[in-house]
């Protein structure tokens, strides 16, 4: 993921860290595709009995953390540990497949979160051009030796426990892109334990006060033009967070065919509660859906194969039924629904304007996108001008 200036077919990075896994091995299995860096979160998810590694004896930290290449290629080497967990592979897979130089965790420090900020390799103020990304998220904390360790999250904001759903989520990488006056944070998957967590650790504001005594100084590290929403528009984040955060456009990204429900009706009113300005955009892909340009011929073909050989009275009965369910098979796939077809946002700024643009699901006249233009205010930062559509 590199800005569009600085593509180079020889230079990539992937950033992974939450459960959606299914691009990421796709894009390893390509042969044509090669990085440079593949980054984690640091948790080294393994199978057994303790899925992320042993905890302390307070019970509150993952005290098996590897945040180096070497550190992650020395556990996983043992396919006992790796067992059958589709991330434990997937970090193998860029281990071995030749065609990734670095797999190292992506993360900043608890102990100087306030004072020293935490960025990128490559990508610190002055490396690229006026592009810089700061690193927000996982927070490691160190022990008394020095060693690097996660705290585990509690299914409640501000509370203590152990939820490994929470904590693997929690502790996402979390990165802000800036360029010039523009900024974009990536949520991640976090959850309100992680984000009180985090609001916390940035502001100083301590657990027994109100988390949103955190937002005035947390906001000067949250603080974005864009956010891509947390967890795919799932409705475990906190109101503080959002505000600390005060977007004037949010890009929500779901539609897997998923049972959670996102993008959640409540959290879409949530979010315009709390971007900046009057009108916030609130971008979700599955609201800005596309339809399906045409049907699939090779399907259409396939359909009637089957069918003519299900009515061929040559057929053997225990074939006609093989027949029949790849017949189903074929029409579920051709039954899908356009809202099943699921949009794109596309953001282009010189760093001084943006552009926020979605495909349109019929032509008005030459026009195929529906733009939305922001300006930079020095003291306000992005704001919406007027849209010339209506």
């Amino acid at each position: 993921a590199q800005p569009a200036s600085h593509r180079d077919q020889s230079r990539k990075t992937l950033i992974t860290g939450g459960p959606k896994l299914g691009l990421r091995a796709k894009l390893l299995d390509e042969e044509n595709q090669s990085f440079e860096k593949f980054y984690h979160n640091g948790i080294a998810e393994r199978a057994g009995d303790d899925p992320l590694g042993p905890t302390d004896e307070s019970g509150r930290y993952l005290t098996d953390i590897r945040l180096t290449h070497e550190e992650i290629k020395e556990l996983y080497r043992d396919p006992n540990v790796r067992g059958s967990k589709a991330y434990a592979n997937l970090i193998q897979t860029a281990l071995t497949s030749g065609r990734v130089g670095k797999v190292e965790a992506l993360h900043s420090e608890l102990s100087a979160a306030q004072h020293v900020r935490h960025w990128m390799p490559e990508f610190t103020p002055g490396d690229q051009d006026g592009v810089s990304i700061e690193v927000l998220s996982p927070l490691v904390e160190r022990d008394s030796t020095g060693k690097g360790r996660l705290r585990w999250f509690g299914p409640k904001t501000d509370g203590v426990g152990r939820d490994i759903g929470k904590t693997k989520n929690g502790h996402s990488v979390i990165i802000r892109v800036a360029y010039r006056g523009f900024s974009l944070l990536l949520g991640g998957d976090l959850n309100r334990p992680a984000e009180a967590f985090l609001l916390r650790s940035y502001s100083g504001v301590d657990p027994d006060k109100p988390l949103a005594d955190a937002v005035p100084a947390a906001s000067k590290r949250f603080r974005s033009d864009v956010l891509k929403s947390c967890h795919h528009g799932g409705a475990d984040v906190t109101d503080e967070f959002l505000e600390a955060v005060n977007p004037s456009a949010f890009v929500v990204s779901s539609g897997d065919d998923e049972n959670y429900v996102h993008p959640r009706p409540d959290l879409l009113g949530r979010l315009g509660r709390f971007g900046r300005g009057k009108a916030p955009l609130i971008l979700c892909t599955e609201l800005l859906r596309s339809t399906r340009e045409s049907e699939d011929r090779r399907l259409l073909t396939k359909l009637r194969r089957l069918s003519s050989k299900i009515e061929d009275p040559g057929t053997l009965e225990k074939e006609r039924a093989e027949y029949r369910k790849a017949r189903g098979e074929v029409e579920n796939q051709l039954a899908k629904r356009n809202v099943e077809v699921y949009g794109a946002i596309n953001l282009r700024t010189d760093g001084r304007r943006l552009a926020v643009a979605f495909r349109m699901e019929r032509n008005r006249g030459k026009d195929r996108w529906h733009i939305y233009w922001f300006r930079h205010d020095e003291a306000r930062g992005f704001i919406a001008e007027l849209d010339d559509a209506g």
